[in-house]
């Protein structure tokens, strides 16, 4: 999950709708990651995951925002 957040804030030219499929084989977890709103040096990230193989998902909204020396930071 989080390779997959690394790969879209990465990327300079993401946007809205972008997105990265995931899978850990080792606790079949697997979901998607989607960049929902692009905003200054910001951008939230929506998840849809299913974790340990779970049939129902779990929804979470990460913000990140690139911090004074350049990295992207967990904003919310």
């Amino acid at each position: 999950m989080r390779a997959a957040e690394v790969a879209l804030y990465s990327h300079a030219d993401v946007g809205p709708g972008s997105s990265v499929k995931w899978s850990n084989p080792d606790s079949s977890a697997h979901g998607v990651v989607k960049v929902t709103r692009k905003s200054g040096g910001c951008l939230t990230l929506s998840h849809v995951a299913y974790p340990n193989g779970s049939a129902s998902a779990r929804e979470i909204d990460r913000k990140f925002c690139r911090g004074s020396n350049g990295a992207m930071l967990l904003s919310e």
